[in-house]
């Protein structure tokens, strides 16, 4: 067996071995994504932020929807005979390819392919299907209010969302290749603890916006404090970049370090 060469054919096979838990796994995370999108779809029939739970109805729905991504990689972990995975017939390069591949890029497609399907069946029915553009034109209208244009704002939310997304799910892979016991107990355990990580960061950005909107309190004969927005969002994007180049490092370590596990039990 070369291995200097990725083998397709070996890389097709392995996808077979563990070609049960993947359908367990699909099936689970698509009705996972069906319940996450008609609550979002619920959240999207109260039209305004202030009508109704529309917000937090809409948030756990897209919530709900991201949470089989994140399991992804307990796909490696469902396997309980460890030493016959570590055994099958292929190159740690191959191996490792699997894992990426299927975590990073087949997983996210499939529940992408999933949720644009749901939406799809739903606009038979109702013109509120598209809950990305209804959540997208409610932003607008929130930020007019204001006099903010959304565009400052909606190009550095998403790219934090993607981030946090792929470095969750690089945690959770990372600690199916470090446990040597109950792997899927640890995954989960990875789970819960990136997304308090993650809140825990969030809350010190907030915080860190907030002291930062109490400087920018300014008042007019009398008049209640008014805060200087523009400031405060010129604020918050001279901080974003540091924030998504932490997340880009952890990232790296995260999926360079499981990487280096599957090489080194492989040998």
């Amino acid at each position: 067996m070369n291995e200097n060469v990725i083998s397709m054919q070996r890389v097709a096979w392995l996808f077979r071995f563990y070609s049960r838990g993947i359908a367990i796994q699909l099936s689970i995370s698509a009705a996972v994504v069906v319940v996450g999108y008609l609550i979002a779809l619920w959240g999207m029939s109260f039209k305004s932020f202030l009508e109704g739970p529309f917000l937090p109805a809409y948030s756990f729905g897209t919530g709900l929807a991201e949470l089989p991504y994140y399991c992804g990689p307990l796909l490696f972990a469902m396997c309980r005979r460890r030493w016959l995975a570590t055994a099958l017939p292929a190159t740690w390069q191959e191996k490792a390819l699997v894992a990426l591949g299927y975590s990073l890029v087949l997983v996210p497609l499939f529940l992408a392919a999933v949720w644009y399907a749901s939406m799809g069946v739903a606009s038979i029915f109702t013109d509120s299907a598209n809950v990305d553009a209804g959540m997208h034109a409610m932003m607008i209208r929130l930020m007019e209010q204001v006099e903010l244009s959304i565009n400052d704002l909606w190009t550095s939310s998403r790219t934090i969302n993607i981030l946090t997304s792929v470095f969750t799910c690089s945690a959770v892979l990372w600690a199916v290749e470090m446990s040597r016991h109950n792997r899927f107990s640890m995954g989960i355990v990875a789970l819960l603890a990136t997304k308090f990580m993650l809140f825990v960061a969030g809350l010190v950005y907030g915080i860190m916006a907030a002291m930062h909107i109490a400087d920018n309190v300014v008042t007019t004969d009398g008049d209640e404090g008014k805060i200087q927005v523009n400031g405060i969002i010129n604020y918050v994007n001279s901080i974003t970049p540091w924030y998504e180049a932490a997340l880009v490092l952890l990232i790296l370590v995260l999926l360079g370090w499981s990487v280096y596990l599957i090489k080194n039990r492989q040998e």
